[in-house]
């Protein structure tokens, strides 16, 4: 679209050397030729930008409610490895960290769990969210811990699932083929890989949302349909920059859009910046700007 613009702005300050051009191509080309020519201006305004890169550390720097609690709140990291060209993976590790209140405080954990594995991008985008990418989890190992007492107490009596063991504060168990409900916990057998969506802009990430309906309802992403149709609206920011205030939205998802500040659980990338479910109208209408830039040339 960018291209399709300055193309347009700049056209008539060449229109007559633009003429010149189109005379000399038309008369070396047959038709098949002019179509090429056409082919590639299309190419041009419509070409997708490519797959983010995600290799570093990311963090949540605001403490956001674990959807389907009463009084469970997160933050979570993501550490994504160097991608290998040859096996096209690279390595991954998702961190959930779970406390008792809305600050996140140190000390006031009840528990973390671990999951280990590999990423891969497929180079597709979404096909419900705009600039979101494809990125398939591989997962071989899941561990868990518990901070305190009371926590371990409540998991040890919970009749939906069965642990290996009895739970003991601040000693981490492997959750492979856990089952439990409770915590929205998956076995690697059932689950293992995990379909998700991606999107970087600048030095955050956003990544696809597992909860829907209301209230909401975890939905495990274990097979190509059940991949996110809807962003979470909390955001992962680079390792070693400042935090993200969490009264102001700043993330900026598009630098030409400066969209107005709102709190953070309310922000809504589809209400601000206008984009939600991909249609073929954006296609459309870069290749009408084509055509009709083409024939004011003659």
């Amino acid at each position: 679209v960018l291209c399709c613009f300055f193309f347009l702005l700049l056209w008539p300050f060449f229109f007559a050397c633009f003429r010149h051009c189109c005379v000399f191509w038309f008369s070396l080309f047959d038709m098949k030729g002019i179509l090429v020519v056409l082919a590639l201006l299309a190419v041009c305004c419509l070409a997708q930008d490519n797959p983010p890169q995600l290799e570093g550390k990311w963090d949540d720097t605001t403490c956001n409610i674990l959807s389907n609690t009463q009084r469970l709140y997160r933050k979570r990291s993501v550490t994504y490895g160097a991608w290998d060209r040859r096996s096209q993976l690279g390595s991954w590790q998702y961190t959930e960290t779970v406390y008792q209140e809305d600050f996140c405080t140190e000390g006031k954990e009840d528990y973390q769990i671990v999951i280990t594995g590999t990423y891969k991008l497929s180079g597709k985008e979404s096909d419900f969210v705009d600039r979101f990418w494809h990125v398939d989890y591989t997962v071989t190992r899941k561990r868990m811990q518990v901070y305190n007492q009371d926590f371990a107490d409540f998991l040890n009596d919970l009749p939906r699932c069965a642990f290996g063991d009895d739970w003991i504060p601040n000693v981490q168990q492997t959750i492979d083929e856990v089952v439990c409900p409770d915590l929205n916990l998956v076995s690697v057998n059932n689950c293992p890989v995990q379909y998700d969506i991606v999107r970087r802009q600048l030095d955050v990430i956003f990544l696809g949302e597992l909860y829907a309906g209301e209230p909401p309802v975890y939905n495990p992403n274990c097979t190509p349909r059940d991949r996110p149709r809807n962003y979470d609206p909390y955001g992962l920011t680079l390792f070693g920059l400042p935090a993200v205030d969490p009264e102001i939205t700043s993330f900026d998802l598009d630098p030409f859009i400066n969209p107005p500040s709102v709190r953070a659980p309310s922000f809504d990338l589809t209400a601000h910046l206008g984009i939600g479910t991909n249609s073929a109208s954006s296609v459309v209408a870069s290749l009408a700007v084509v055509l009709l830039s083409l024939l004011a040339l003659f």
